[in-house]
């Protein structure tokens, strides 16, 4: 017990003395693919603009800003899909070349889709909802003037594709509500949300490769340079017992986000446990990922998707996927 006190305070001391704890760690669990350490992380909250101000050589706040997005979308978390969208479009005016536009706009149209998706199942109201598919589904692409004209006219294909089916879904309550209970799951659902995730994590580990190796915490563990006493202190809390460092680092970002009074209040971490070291593994298999399920919204309705709006829903709903008929299976070879 003695010994467990003393590694709590070495560990709140540690979190009041290094003011950037809770960013380092989440660059170095995401670095390592420690997954289980960035459970529970959310976006902090910043102000427009500012994902703008990320560059290559500030490699942990883009590591923290990459972390923070996959865990949101790793946990299906919805309601901050919105906050991730301008992330990812000032890394792609960072680093264009680390992908195609095609990839890109993908990544970003399946989260703009579940986002409307979601706010149609919780009755979020014409004007807010109209606004935003308004928003995110525009005639003009500007972000990817770079690529050829037979993508970009497929890609503002799709987009108004899906517009026209959010517009009816919207606007005609029966089809609204028989599409959520009978549809929804089938074309926006679990399936969706893994491809979507899939796409984003390869993204997220191509800009991975492209940043500096070595970690603010790894510059400490290898003692790179001269540690004052913060660090010194971190560096035995991280080597008294390294089969224990993911549930350490857990409980050090719990203590960093307490101290600092950063983002939303999480659970206290329990000490490390035998049973700990053997279940804390470096990356989440994705069939362990938790899974999204749309939760039924008002009785089924008697008016059925069809003609023109049965086209538009099932080519918008395998663009994620790669494929949209003729000119998607095309595509699709080249992805």
């Amino acid at each position: 017990m003695e010994t467990g006190l003393c590694s709590k305070q070495t560990e709140i001391r540690c979190a009041e003395q290094i003011p950037s704890l809770a960013a380092w760690v989440i660059e170095y669990a995401w670095s390592h693919r420690m997954m289980d350490v960035l459970e529970g992380l959310v976006p902090c909250k910043r102000q427009k603009g500012e994902c703008r101000s990320l560059t290559l050589e500030e490699p942990c706040a883009l590591r923290v800003a990459a972390a923070q997005a996959w865990s949101v979308v790793n946990a299906r978390d919805v309601k901050h899909f919105e906050s991730l969208l301008e992330l990812l479009e000032s890394i792609y005016t960072l680093v264009p070349r680390l992908i195609t536009p095609i990839k890109h706009m993908k990544i970003m149209f399946g989260l703009k889709t579940m986002i409307v998706m979601w706010m149609l199942q919780k009755n979020h109201g014409e004007v807010s909802t109209m606004k935003k598919i308004n928003r995110f589904f525009p005639s003009s692409l500007s972000l990817y003037h770079g690529c050829s004209k037979r993508e970009l006219d497929l890609m503002k294909k799709t987009n108004y594709e899906f517009k026209q089916l959010a517009q009816s879904l919207l606007f005609h309550e029966e089809m609204r509500k028989a599409y959520i209970s009978g549809q929804m799951e089938e074309h926006y659902g679990e399936r969706y949300a893994q491809k979507l995730e899939e796409r984003l994590f390869d993204y997220l580990q191509l800009l991975e490769k492209d940043l500096q190796p070595t970690t603010c915490l790894d510059q400490v563990l290898r003692q790179e340079r001269p540690l004052v006493e913060g660090e010194q202190l971190l560096l035995g809390v991280l080597s008294y017992s390294p089969h224990c460092v993911p549930a350490a680092l857990k409980r050090l970002l719990y203590y960093a986000k307490a101290t600092r009074s950063i983002g939303p209040g999480m659970s206290q971490p329990s000490t490390c446990t035998d049973k700990e070291k053997q279940t804390l593994q470096p990356f989440t298999d994705p069939k362990d990922r938790p899974k999204w399920t749309p939760l039924p919204a008002g009785q089924p309705g008697l008016v059925e998707v069809t003609g023109q709006n049965r086209d538009s829903e099932n080519r918008a709903c395998l663009w994620v996927g790669g494929a949209m008929g003729q000119e998607g299976m095309a595509m699709r070879k080249k992805d």
